[in-house]
């Protein structure tokens, strides 16, 4: 397969859902052509010999039977995962927080209850360009993924070890984005958890970021077309097109100084504007206006915001031990402080 070969292949497939939700009286039409026309031109181009243009006509089919599924219902409760995420949020409360919204900010980082936060606080976040923190997403899930890894340590450095490591960090990804409702934006990040835990155990199939990308919008397409028409879907696929095609390119704009504090703040200014170029335009169209200070924002808030998620899974683990757990309770009080008041000042500039 060519390079870009998977572009060719899974644009049409996006593209198919996308006219889906624009045009859903079209799907008995499209019926019609998935399961007579396009089949038969699929047999025919074989037997001539055309195959590149039989490969594409098969993802074009591919893309219909997704369109006409547009209309399906589609169950999503989850048994076991509303009684895990009540366990969840009950663990975060029985935390010895002493900050006055410490408790409910965590409650919204890692549960993803946002309504027992202030209206004032949740305005801040979004006046200061930082809704997305309170919003589950792959920063959330990278954030419990890579402790998770770290975590494992003790097994060793053997190829089994590394087996059981990436198994266990695929097992505990998934759990948690079933537990959090596996919305868009969190099974984005775990397919993406996945293909990189995958590219660890099979080293000679190289996981490159654009075919992953594709690959997970049609996974997540063809699990659940309607999909696509949700803000969190949109906002997280073009926050990753940003990375994935302008990251590289502005971080490599300012020399490579490997622990400098100057390449730090600009990798982070760098990772803040290739997410801005591609979801502003579709932030103003859905809501007429951009948040001014996106690049402070993400220098101060999004580190802040990091270590305190850190902070409090470590806080979860050591509960049984009240000393150790009092003791980090203080620094998650601390850090949630200065994270609010960071926003505020933000917000009111």
């Amino acid at each position: 397969m060519e390079r870009f070969d998977y572009l060719f292949l899974t644009l049409p497939f996006v593209a198919g859902t996308a006219l889906a939700s624009l045009c859903p009286e079209m799907a008995f039409a499209g019926a019609l052509v998935c399961c007579f026309l396009l089949p038969a031109a699929f047999v025919l181009l074989l037997k001539k010999g055309q195959r590149s243009l039989a490969i594409p006509l098969l993802f074009l089919c591919g893309m219909l039977v997704c369109w006409t599924s547009q209309l399906l219902p589609i169950r999503r409760e989850i048994p076991f995962a509303e009684q895990m995420l009540q366990a969840l949020r009950n663990t975060i409360g029985s935390l010895p927080l002493e900050g006055e919204q410490s408790s409910n900010l965590l409650l919204a980082l890692l549960s993803g209850q946002k309504d027992a936060l202030p209206r004032d606080i949740r305005t801040n976040f979004t006046k200061s360009g930082a809704a997305h923190l309170l919003a589950l997403s792959g920063l959330h899930l990278g954030i419990v993924a890579a402790f998770f890894k770290a975590s494992l340590f003790f097994l060793g450095r053997s190829p089994a070890a590394k087996a059981a490591r990436n198994c266990l960090v695929i097992a505990a990804s998934g759990l948690y984005t079933m537990i959090c409702g596996a919305s868009p934006s969190l099974v984005r990040a775990f397919i993406f958890v996945l293909f990189h835990c995958l590219g660890e155990l099979l080293p000679s199939r190289r996981c490159e970021p654009v075919p992953v990308l594709c690959y997970a919008a049609c996974f997540q397409l063809a699990a659940n077309p309607s999909v696509i028409s949700s803000l969190s879907f949109q906002l997280s696929y073009a926050a990753c097109m940003g990375i994935v095609l302008l990251f590289g390119r502005l971080k490599a704009f300012y020399p490579d100084e490997k622990g400098s504090i100057a390449a730090a703040v600009w990798t982070s200014i760098s990772m803040s504007l290739s997410c801005q170029a591609f979801t502003a335009p579709l932030v103003w169209l859905r809501f007429g206006t951009l948040p001014k200070y996106f690049l402070l924002t993400n220098l101060l808030a999004l580190p802040l915001c990091s270590l305190l998620v850190n902070m409090s899974i470590i806080a979860l683990l050591l509960l049984p031990l009240p000393g150790l757990c009092g003791f980090m309770c203080r620094i998650v009080d601390r850090l949630a402080l200065w994270l609010l008041q960071c926003l505020e000042i933000i917000a009111g500039m």
